[in-house]
């Protein structure tokens, strides 16, 4: 089945909040030379379908909610696209805007379908490895909750690599402590964010992983980044294939590059992730990359 893509870029507006207007601690601190997640996050499919806006930004807020609350929730990404397409002025054509799914987040709220936990480096690598019992764990985490977790062979020691560099130095973000019991939140309820920002830098976009786990990516995707290369590196850009919205997790100066999860399932690159260089990245260009981080 073909990769599903669907991001229509977010025109420009000077309404749009900036990082620093938003988040001015973050937007002051120096960015770390690497920050890496705690967990590999729940690797959703979007098949063949034109919803990468609904199925990034529903991991997004998987992603805040863990680190915010310590608590992992799956969030629908068919209801946030199909609420999108009745709010983007556009309802009879595939994709939609970022922010316009920052819209939605905002006045409607994401929808939760489950409370699920990430998966530890630990038990990927005991599943690549396939050693029992944690790799059965593994497998059965991925029915239960639509990981299908599946790496391609060729893969594996790039995968392996990954964790290991997940399980180094890093400064990063980790689920906060609970200070009080908090109101348990159950299937079918709606949680709003309180706002979203555009962000503008390479910089700001390594600010804002580093202070809230991620950032939001939309961009044209090439024909050539189909096909990550067998050490998880996206090959060169070539002719764009369309638009594609996705995030990134992590990045690493060493490297030169952000760790990007894509929503293709576990199949695709690094069980669904992949680097992808700076220099790929070009903020700053009308209409063509866009950023932006959603504030709970």
């Amino acid at each position: 089945m073909p990769y599903g893509l669907g991001r229509v870029p977010s025109p420009m507006d000077g309404r749009d909040h900036s990082l620093a207007s938003h988040a001015p601690d973050a937007a002051a601190a120096p960015p770390e030379p690497s920050y890496a997640p705690k967990y590999l996050w729940t690797i959703l499919d979007q098949d063949g379908l034109p919803a990468c806006v609904g199925y990034s930004g529903a991991l997004g807020r998987q992603i805040e909610m863990m680190l915010e609350d310590s608590e992992a929730l799956s969030f629908d990404p068919d209801d946030l696209y199909a609420l999108c397409k009745k709010q983007d002025g556009s309802p009879n054509t595939d994709g939609t805007f970022i922010r316009v799914a920052c819209k939605v987040l905002q006045s409607e709220g994401g929808l939760v379908k489950a409370v699920l936990p990430g998966l530890t480096p630990e038990q990927i690598r005991a599943a690549l490895l396939n050693r029992p019992p944690q790799a059965a764990a593994v497998r059965q985490h991925g029915v239960e909750h639509g990981l299908g977790l599946r790496p391609a062979g060729d893969m594996s020691n790039a995968i392996l690599s990954l964790i290991a560099w997940i399980e180094g130095p890093h400064k990063r973000r980790l689920p906060a402590p609970a200070t009080a019991p908090a109101r348990p939140v159950h299937a079918g309820e709606r949680i709003k964010i309180a706002s979203y920002a555009r962000l503008r830098t390479l910089t700001e976009v390594k600010q804002t992983i580093t202070a809230y786990g991620d950032a939001w990516i939309g961009s044209p995707w090439s024909n050539a980044w189909f096909t990550p290369g067998s050490d998880g590196v996206l090959p060169p850009p070539d002719k764009s294939a369309g638009g594609h919205a996705y995030k990134f997790v992590g990045y690493d100066d060493a490297q030169g590059a952000f760790l990007m999860q894509n929503s293709w399932g576990s199949g695709w690159g690094m069980l669904g992730h992949a680097w992808m260089p700076y220099e790929y990245v070009s903020l700053g260009d009308v209409l063509e990359w866009e950023a932006w981080q959603t504030f709970s």
